[in-house]
């Protein structure tokens, strides 16, 4: 739900339907209205996530594209992962996420992190903990890079900067004028790093809890103590990736219970 916010041509009053509404027409939701997190849900209702780890549908390592259309997320089924990633759509994000496509990977992702317009997909390969790059315009993805022994990909919005993680520690690499990826550096301790969409704030889990860094241009380093977000404290779990589209006020995460990762939610706010 939304409270009450000052003057403003958006309304902060859920619509009946509880689907939003972009009352002034500039693209953007609810500009100017409080943020807080309501109840959390499955953002795909159409495959029902299932917590027990020996059985069902979890869904692991989601990405978005920019414009908050279509979703990217890894299959784990009865405890197993699939050769594939599953891609989402929506129309506009008043509407629900469909099954669009499958990209069929010659072995088995357990995460995956998008560029922008979805073009360029870094996907974790859990069996020999490595990164490998795609490229994917429609049909099958083509291999562009690989980084042996890194996990847990996270790339920035216009491709040319990656995060990764090796032995609880977050690294990251950037791409040259070449095309070619530099050396990678430590950047801090953690796990689990995304960016978010402006690229200067990285979210990463530490000591079991969501904390963030912040740098002041894109060509800057992390640096100086972490923080809490506000929103990571929810009590159904340990929020893991999280994912804030800022022009539809939509957060995306997974969650982590009991060690595991038990399926993809996100929240409007």
């Amino acid at each position: 739900g939304r409270g009450a916010c000052g003057a403003g041509p958006e309304s902060c009053v859920p619509s009946r339907r509880g689907i939003p509404v972009d009352e002034d027409r500039d693209g953007r939701f609810d500009e100017g209205c409080p943020f807080y997190i309501g109840a959390i849900h499955p953002v795909l209702e159409a495959m029902p996530v299932d917590d027990d780890v020996l059985g069902g549908v979890r869904y692991v390592g989601a990405d978005l594209t920019n414009d908050a259309t279509r979703l990217f997320t890894t299959p784990v089924v009865d405890g197993s992962s699939r050769n594939q990633i599953l891609v989402f759509h929506r129309s506009s994000p008043g509407e629900p996420f469909t099954a669009e496509t499958q990209l069929v990977l010659p072995e088995s992702p357990s995460a995956v992190s998008a560029t922008e317009d979805g073009t360029q997909v870094f996907v974790e390969i859990g069996n020999s903990v490595r990164v490998q790059a795609y490229s994917w315009t429609g049909g099958a993805p083509a291999l562009t890079a690989a980084f042996e022994s890194f996990g847990q990909p996270s790339v920035r919005r216009d491709g040319a900067e990656l995060f990764l993680t090796r032995s609880g520690a977050i690294y990251t690499s950037r791409l040259d004028s070449l095309g070619a990826w530099s050396t990678r550096e430590v950047v801090r301790a953690g796990r689990f790093p995304i960016l978010s969409e402006d690229g200067l704030t990285l979210y990463f889990s530490d000591a079991g809890a969501l904390q963030t860094l912040q740098r002041a241009s894109l060509d800057a380093r992390f640096g100086g103590a972490s923080a809490r977000p506000d929103f990571a404290r929810i009590p159904s779990g340990q929020i893991v990736r999280p994912f804030h589209v800022v022009h539809t006020r939509e957060l995306f995460f997974s969650l982590q219970t009991v060690g595991q990762l038990v399926g993809l939610w996100h929240d409007r706010e």
